[in-house]
């Protein structure tokens, strides 16, 4: 996932550096700029690990059935 902001915005840097991004790069911003920026983007960067997928106990292709609320939902495992 990665934040653009202007390098004037200082209070952006600052929420993404508390959240644990990690600055890239910066960039000259095509113009128009806004006026209240210098023109260059810092861009930040969060990489988190991908969570391992979960392993079904049921063979897939095979239908099984939960009781959700009252009611019984089917739902195909896989």
């Amino acid at each position: 996932m990665e934040i653009t902001h202007d390098l004037a915005n200082t209070s952006s840097g600052a929420v993404a550096r508390r959240l644990g991004f990690t600055e890239i790069r910066r960039e000259r911003t095509p113009p128009p700029a806004a006026p209240s920026g210098c023109g260059i983007d810092v861009v930040w960067r969060l990489n988190r690990p991908t969570p391992p997928r979960s392993v079904s106990t049921e063979p897939a292709g095979v239908p099984y059935v939960s009781l959700s609320c009252g009611f019984f939902d089917t739902h195909l495992a896989g």
